[in-house]
């Protein structure tokens, strides 16, 4: 019985060393930035917006929990694409010295519900929540939706000759 508990002891303590090692779990705090942070109307809803940013973490490992905006009645989530679906996303991890970057196609914020009198150059400010980094908070300010270049389909047709 007494090598059984060993085994089971020795389990436990290799189980948080691993869990250690993979999330992290480091003295070093994450040291983040926000740049390039940006919000454009949605193009089909008017009442949406989408946030745009880089979160570049200069330090130990963190999440982004969740955002908030201090627009009346609006509601911010976190989105991600799993394939060609966007899901909201629980939360999104930003690496160890590394970046997460929150662009179209990709994870970014998502912002609903947003008053109709608000216009281009309307500003506001976003609450971005991390595990470990607290609360960070970014001024942003509404812009037209960028369009996406549209690239011609591949074929005969668009081919010169």
């Amino acid at each position: 019985m007494e090598h059984r508990q060993g085994t089971i002891r020795d389990f436990v303590a290799g189980t948080a060393i691993v869990a250690a090692v993979v999330w992290g779990c480091t003295s070093e705090p994450p040291r983040l930035n926000i740049h390039n942070a940006h919000v454009e109307f949605s193009e089909v809803m008017r009442d949406e917006a989408s946030v745009y940013l880089t979160i570049v973490n200069s330090g130990g490992p963190d999440r982004l929990l969740r955002a908030r905006v201090d627009i009346p009645g609006a509601e911010a989530d976190i989105h991600e694409m799993r394939g060609d679906v966007m899901v909201i996303a629980k939360s999104l991890v930003i690496p160890a010295k590394n970046s997460l970057v929150l662009a179209r196609a990709g994870p970014h914020i998502m912002v609903a519900n947003l008053p109709q009198d608000l216009k281009v150059g309307s500003q506001f400010t976003l609450t971005l929540q991390f595990q470990r980094s607290g609360e960070l908070q970014v001024l942003l300010e509404f812009t037209k939706p960028r369009s996406e270049p549209v690239k011609p389909p591949a074929t005969h047709e668009y081919h010169k000759h």
